[in-house]
């Protein structure tokens, strides 16, 4: 079934992208590692409360997932987004301050 397997590579997609283990995810769903790999795998389909956990613990829309067309941009993923831009742009300025003192 093709849209099991979109939305396995959805959330596993999501997953590595928020920067977690299958175990950290399945801690913060109240999952078990198992669980979460079965819906990475299609071998299971999460429920819709499931999916709404999964969005939110990973940052991406709900829509992300269930296919929905949105234009709008989870404001969870956007400040880690803008997080990590300050960070590099910290780390650039130490560099350029070390070599231009």
């Amino acid at each position: 079934m093709r849209t099991m397997d979109e939305l396995s590579h959805k959330i596993r997609h999501a997953r590595r992208n928020a920067n977690l283990s299958q175990k950290q995810l399945g801690n913060k769903l109240k999952l078990s590692e198992m669980a979460v790999s079965a819906y990475e795998t299609g071998r299971a389909i999460p429920p819709l409360p499931t999916l709404r956990k999964i969005s939110k613990a990973t940052g991406f829309p709900l829509g992300y997932f269930t296919g929905e067309k949105h234009d709008t941009i989870s404001l969870e993923s956007l400040s880690k987004d803008i997080k990590k831009i300050k960070h590099d742009i910290a780390e650039i300025l130490k560099i350029i301050k070390n070599r231009y003192g």
